[in-house]
């Protein structure tokens, strides 16, 4: 059984969307961002459930908050690479492993960043999970 910090496991659906920038010039402050920011915040949605890789994971596909990673790059990088969207996941180990397989590639042109196209990416992305929640809902 998975056990968290609170003793309890976390029942309020959640939909968590990471937009990360992968131009080379953000990669030397992305372990301190990952460290700093992403890692408590899945922590928070967890309830502290995702961290020791020595954990049993099984069951960690029950836990009701999605994770949804989100890359964008410039438009001068591989046009596969300006916006991509990883599946979600329930699995915040799983999720780190992602974060970390990141890679940072383009040119440094960061006058030409796809941030704005990123967030209207994300905004669409949380549409599909609520649509995707709907669902799950009614096959149950």
């Amino acid at each position: 059984m998975l056990q968290s910090k609170s003793g309890t496991i976390p029942t309020e659906a959640k939909d968590v969307v990471f937009v990360v920038e992968t131009t080379p010039n953000f990669k030397p402050h992305f372990k301190d961002i990952k460290d700093t920011y992403i890692k408590p915040i899945l922590e928070h949605f967890t309830d502290g459930l995702l961290l020791d890789s020595t954990v049993n994971w099984f069951g960690a596909a029950s836990l009701p908050t999605l994770f949804c990673l989100l890359e964008y790059n410039n438009l001068y990088g591989p046009q596969e690479n300006q916006i991509k969207f990883y599946e979600p996941t329930r699995d915040a180990y799983k999720f780190i492993e992602m974060i970390d397989n990141l890679r940072f590639v383009s040119q440094d042109a960061q006058i030409y960043s796809m941030l704005g196209e990123g967030l209207a990416t994300a905004l669409q992305v949380f549409e599909g999970l609520h649509e995707f929640r709907k669902g799950e809902r009614n096959s149950k």
